[in-house]
């Protein structure tokens, strides 16, 4: 997440997976298991922003 903290506009699994020196898939992995617990987001383009949590309405 450090990674994608860095890249406001957002970035790729690939460039983010290199940065964070993971395989690709795995990083594609925890990056959307993140995305469907509220962080990060992903954009249409398929790259990803890193956002505050949105709270769930039962907490």
């Amino acid at each position: 997440m450090e990674a994608d903290g860095a890249h406001r506009d957002g970035a790729s699994v690939r460039q983010l997976a290199q940065e964070a020196g993971s395989p690709e898939v795995t990083a594609g992995r925890i990056l959307r298991e993140l995305t469907r617990d509220g962080y990060p987001h992903e954009l249409d383009d398929g790259a990803f922003t890193v956002r505050e949590r949105c709270a769930s309405p039962s907490g």
